[in-house]
């Protein structure tokens, strides 16, 4: 009877310390391979890529899955240098932006 209640508590724990199952991370590199941000999220999450010095330059972003599990997202450059990629499903995301511009990222929930 202690055992079986040690195990319960055991699990209770292991359940409370892993999170919610639907989290995971969001890693986010660069062409080389760097990583740029990671980030917990629950699911899916907003990232929004700001190409600095290029404003007014046209193009688009891509955001290739690394995993192989979700197909590669294409995003317009705003004439801000902004490009905002909706709803990012947890795993690795390599960005490319048009020339060699330097960039940040932002991941939002």
């Amino acid at each position: 009877m202690v055992r079986r209640i040690l195990a319960v508590v055991a699990l209770a724990v292991a359940a409370l310390w892993a999170g919610p199952a639907f989290a995971g991370d969001l890693r986010i590199l660069d062409k080389a391979g760097l990583v740029r941000a990671v980030r917990v999220v629950g699911g899916s999450a907003t990232v929004m890529v700001i190409v600095e010095g290029r404003r007014g330059e046209k193009g688009e972003c891509v955001a290739a899955n690394v995993d192989g599990l979700a197909s590669e997202k294409r995003e317009p450059l705003s004439p801000r240098g902004e490009c905002v990629f909706k709803e990012l499903a947890a795993g690795t995301w390599q960005v490319t932006v048009p020339g060699d511009a330097r960039w940040r990222v932002q991941i939002n929930d």
